[in-house]
């Protein structure tokens, strides 16, 4: 019994990696961002009581999490490239994933600051 190969589409290969690209971009764009949340506690000491734990937390979150979901996604997207199934749609929920981990990230570190 002879088993069919899944053929390797051009269009999924070359989508996939410019996807994985723009995703890298992403990730540097958004880990930046993560590393700004540091700043949401300038106000602290005289106009807000803040919780500097919790932004610290945020911020880490903010910096790492971008990274460690992108190297996630094109981990997965190689191996879907590697076994010819089709891939651009990974890069794509990267994308997303990363932005729900930036804006939660950005949620806690504002929850931590509370005007006087």
């Amino acid at each position: 019994m002879t088993s069919v190969q899944p053929q390797r589409r051009g269009w999924d290969t070359i989508l996939t990696i410019i996807l994985l690209i723009l995703l890298a971009g992403w990730v540097v764009v958004c880990a930046f961002a993560g590393a700004l949340i540091s700043l949401v506690g300038d106000s602290c000491g005289s106009a807000a009581v803040c919780n500097y734990d919790q932004i610290g937390t945020a911020a880490m979150v903010g910096l790492i999490g971008p990274v460690i979901v992108g190297l996630i996604v094109a981990g997965v997207t190689i191996a879907r490239l590697v076994r010819k199934r089709l891939a651009f749609w990974v890069p794509l929920l990267g994308f997303v994933l990363i932005l729900a981990v930036e804006v939660g990230a950005f949620i806690t570190a504002s929850n931590a600051v509370v005007p006087t």
